[in-house]
């Protein structure tokens, strides 16, 4: 049988197809997707049921894998750390698929497999069940912010030195820039994060 001319269509090659659409032209369709890889949109059918799953699917090419480079069995507030950091690498290098995400809801299993973990872990550390799923809906909120501060302009504040000498022009001044600046605040933001989980577990245990 003559091999194909044509590569063979699957679900990894849509998946990069769409994460390269979003990260250039900040959207995408399926439409627009078929397109770009010269198939009927019938054929991105065959491997997606909807947007939606592909949606979930980005999620996991691009997050999917921070189960396995997490160690465990570290310190609640170790294993904390690793998941900050690695959720804002994996998601900093696509703004544009956090705003996309965040209108889904989380239903890749390898990502929820994760979140499983992390939710063993705030528990075995001895936070409540209710308080658990605050806990990471935190986390998420400065992974996710971290991750879209990484993505911003190197002058996130337009300061004129030579006719500004307020606080914040005196704090822009002072403070590391660029990547530094983006790398210094996220580890700021970490550690009160978990200073102030360190505080609410002890104030739970005197209780």
């Amino acid at each position: 049988m003559p091999r194909p001319t044509v590569a063979l269509l699957d679900r990894p090659t849509i998946a990069r197809a769409a994460l390269e659409m979003l990260d250039t032209d900040k959207t995408f369709t399926m439409p627009g997707l078929a397109k770009k890889l010269g198939v009927a949109v019938s054929s991105l059918y065959h491997h997606v049921n909807s947007r939606e799953e592909l949606m979930e699917l980005l999620r996991t090419t691009v997050a999917g894998d921070l189960n396995a480079k997490i160690d465990w069995k570290s310190s609640w507030d170790d294993v904390i750390r690793q998941w900050l950091i690695g959720y804002r690498d994996a998601l900093g290098a696509h703004p544009e698929l956090i705003r996309e995400l965040t209108t889904h809801t989380i239903s890749a299993p390898a990502v929820l497999e994760a979140y499983n973990a992390l939710a063993g872990v705030l528990s075995a550390a001895g936070f409540a069940d209710a308080r658990v799923i605050h806990v990471i809906a935190l986390l998420d909120m400065v992974a996710l912010g971290g991750a879209l501060d990484a993505a911003a302009p190197a002058d996130v504040w337009s300061i004129d030195a030579s006719a500004d000498d307020g606080a914040l022009a005196r704090s822009v001044r002072s403070a590391p820039q660029g990547r530094q600046r983006v790398d210094t605040a996220f580890t700021f933001a970490i550690d009160t994060v978990l200073a102030g989980l360190r505080h609410d577990l002890d104030a739970s245990v005197r209780r």
